[in-house]
């Protein structure tokens, strides 16, 4: 059997060759029941991982953005995202990646790798052995970033979401221009954190799927960033969507906490809109 780590970082060359081959052809596009595409490059991907997990780690389990539901999770086993920046790929725009990790005792997640094939870049990381970074066979060992202070922090931002919100939320914070950076999907994300481009991040999703973040959570903790909800809570892979999740946080731990405070006000405002909401009904 094969060692975890070795395992996904295959599966990972396995994903990007796939996706590379179909880059530059036309894809055929189907709309999952949330509206969200999902191409015919995220479904081959999605097969041959359900093969790989079946031959090399038979009774493992195994959770995927396309298999959703239809594999058990199990004490031991893998979380997958088959191509996350399927949108992005779909609009030829780059940044899109293969996300995967390992996890036991049900919740534990202590393995994580993230692919970007275009710029053949992997992230690995092992939890309590640090981050490496594999450029073209080459393999750095990644240090965690110095900290800035907080009145230069850099903010990661979707390239397409600015919701009004997120504008009174940056303004509230009295950020510059500069200190808003432009991002993609969530492995781009992770990938500008490693590399320095940016420190911190204020997501707004009420629902945050396992396999969005389960590699996130090893890499940046290693590299002793914080990840929290927006209300200050510990970040737990699994919640569901419910009517007091606002979103989360990530930022160096060290300015967690004063993020925390500085958007009190924001919970505060979506909790009295959603209780006029419930009342209207």
């Amino acid at each position: 059997m094969k060692e975890p780590q070795v395992f996904l970082m295959n599966l990972a060359r396995q994903a990007g060759m796939i996706m590379l081959k179909h880059y530059r052809q036309p894809v055929a596009i189907h709309h999952k029941d949330d509206g969200t595409p999902v191409t015919e490059v995220d479904l081959a991907i999605s097969k041959m991982v359900c093969r790989e997990v079946k031959q090399h780690f038979p009774g493992y389990g195994l959770l995927s953005e396309e298999t959703n539901g239809q594999f058990q999770l199990g004490e031991r086993g893998f979380i997958v995202d088959e191509l996350d920046g399927t949108s992005a790929f779909i609009r030829r725009k780059g940044g899109f990646a293969f996300q995967a990790a390992y996890y036991e005792d049900y919740d534990q997640i202590t393995t994580a790798v993230i692919y970007d094939p275009q710029r053949d870049l992997m992230l690995c990381a092992e939890r309590g052995k640090g981050v490496e970074l594999i450029a073209r066979e080459k393999s750095l060992k990644i240090s965690p970033m110095p900290v800035r202070k907080w009145e230069y922090l850099r903010f990661a931002h979707h390239r397409r979401l600015m919701h009004p919100t997120h504008r009174r939320i940056y303004d509230h914070l009295q950020l510059k221009a500069e200190q808003i950076v432009s991002t993609g999907c969530v492995a781009a994300k992770i990938f500008d954190f490693v590399l320095g481009r940016v420190d911190a991040l204020i997501a707004l999703n009420r629902f945050i799927a396992p396999w969005d973040w389960a590699p996130a959570q090893v890499i940046l903790s290693e590299l002793n960033y914080g990840l929290c909800h927006l209300n200050g809570e510990p970040f737990h892979l699994y919640d569901e969507r419910g009517p007091d999740s606002f979103g989360y946080l990530v930022a160096p731990d060290v300015h967690l906490n004063t993020l925390v405070d500085q958007l009190n006000w924001i919970r505060e405002k979506v909790r009295r809109e959603r209780e006029v909401v419930r009342s209207v009904r």
